[in-house]
This record gives C-alpha cells, structure tokens and sequence, in this order.
C-alpha cells in the first residue's frame, strides 16, 4: 500500500482530490481522517464571512453593471 498526505476542506461530505494526484484517479482506497479536536466556532466563521462580504463591497467590484438584477437573471440562465 502507498500513502499520499494532502489537507483538503470537506464540504457536504466531499473531499476534492488534487488535480495533481491523477494516480488516485478511479481507484479504491481506504481513508484515514486526522482532524482538529476542536470544533471550529461557527460564529467566528460567520464574522470572518461578514467581514470579507464588507471588503468586497469596500471595493465596489459590481460598480460597472448598470443592471444588476438583468446581470444575474443572465447568469443563471447560463445553468439551466
């Protein structure tokens, strides 16, 4: 047996595999999880939302679209 280490976030209960990896591409493997003893704080995580949704807004990044509900209505359009 082999072993690989990589850290890798899991989100709804999936790991993403790095793309750089491609020999763990359609295989069978068995995994070990290591994981912090502590639980993360769910609120500190909701602050550091809030605050980088502030920083984008400090930015003004959307300044260039006239029609922001036409832009996104054309955005999701795109998904269906």
């Amino acid at each position: 047996m082999h072993a690989l280490e990589f850290e890798a976030l899991i989100s709804n209960g999936i790991i993403k595999i790095p793309r750089n990896m491609p020999q763990l591409e359609n295989i069978k493997a068995r995994l070990v999880l290591l994981y912090p003893a502590e639980v993360p704080d769910m609120k500190t995580d909701k602050k550091q939302l809030i605050a980088a949704f502030q920083q984008l807004e400090d930015k003004n990044v959307f300044r260039n679209i006239p029609d922001s509900v036409g832009w996104q209505k054309r955005l999701r359009d795109e998904w269906e």
